[in-house]
């Protein structure tokens, strides 16, 4: 299933501070996950797959004490992933 959404992640996502969840995947998603994401401090899943995302997940998203899911598989083009995630 596929969705509509195009465009970028806005880096006003991180007013939303009390965001639990974080479902973006299947769209035609492109350009950066904003470091604002890092002001989301009750995120707890993030699913940003099969988009066309670029650069690499901002360190920031380190700062995400509740996040317990970051699903970014199948994503059109690889992205970065920073040291501290890579085993998880």
């Amino acid at each position: 299933m596929t969705r509509e959404l195009g465009g970028i992640i806005s880096p006003s996502i991180g007013k939303l501070d009390k965001l639990p969840r974080i479902a973006l995947h299947q769209n035609s998603l492109h350009g950066p996950i904003p470091s604002d994401i890092k002001n989301c401090t009750e995120l707890r899943v993030i699913y940003l797959k099969a988009n066309y995302l670029q650069g690499g997940i901002p360190s920031e998203i380190g700062e995400l004490i509740h996040l317990t899911v970051l699903n970014n598989r199948s994503l059109k083009h690889n992205l970065k992933v920073p040291v501290f995630m890579q085993n998880l």
